[in-house]
């Protein structure tokens, strides 16, 4: 029901197949159902590892041209702020727990859930309707290396390549 809720939440905000969405977070639960609710709608998953300096960010945001992103706390909120307005893409930033700050606050994930679940006309429905028109071939996620060879470069996933380790 959350990814349900999660996939309605960012498809009543306008996220499409193919829309970047990048999640800037160490591992937890709320990570695997966003990467599987934006995989759902047919969006591009693009993980941000939490250890990433702000430049890093803005250069995997900027050339992902990431939507929508995933923030896991207020210590990965202040780091997106230090790149916040150079990443033009990006219009909205949703948080895994409840962060304050001064500048801005970003929508909590619980408020995206909300917004998900009025978005949810057949409840039965919207994840198979949705599934139903992915294809193997699309793009479903965009991994960036560490960078340690300079910028980081993105490294593309099809749901084939998932479906091929799934098989294996």
């Amino acid at each position: 029901d959350q990814i349900e809720q999660i996939a309605a939440g960012l498809s009543a905000k306008g996220v499409k197949a193919g829309d970047r969405v990048g999640v800037y977070s160490s591992t937890r639960v709320e990570w695997a159902m966003t990467d599987l609710a934006v995989l759902t709608i047919g969006a591009v998953v693009v993980p941000i590892y939490p250890s990433s300096i702000p430049e890093d960010v803005e250069f995997i945001l900027n050339d992902c041209e990431a939507k929508i992103l995933f923030v896991e706390n207020r210590q990965i909120f202040e780091k997106w702020l230090q790149v916040k307005g150079k990443c033009s893409s990006v219009e909205e930033v949703i948080s895994f727990e409840t962060v304050q700050s001064k500048e801005s606050n970003p929508t909590h994930v619980a408020e995206l859930k909300k917004v998900g679940a009025q978005h949810i006309t057949n409840k039965d429905g919207f994840l198979l309707h949705n599934c139903s028109k992915l294809k193997l071939e699309d793009l479903a996620s965009i991994v960036y290396t560490s960078g340690t060879t300079g910028k980081p470069k993105g490294v593309i996933i099809t749901h084939l390549n998932i479906m091929s380790e799934v098989k294996d």
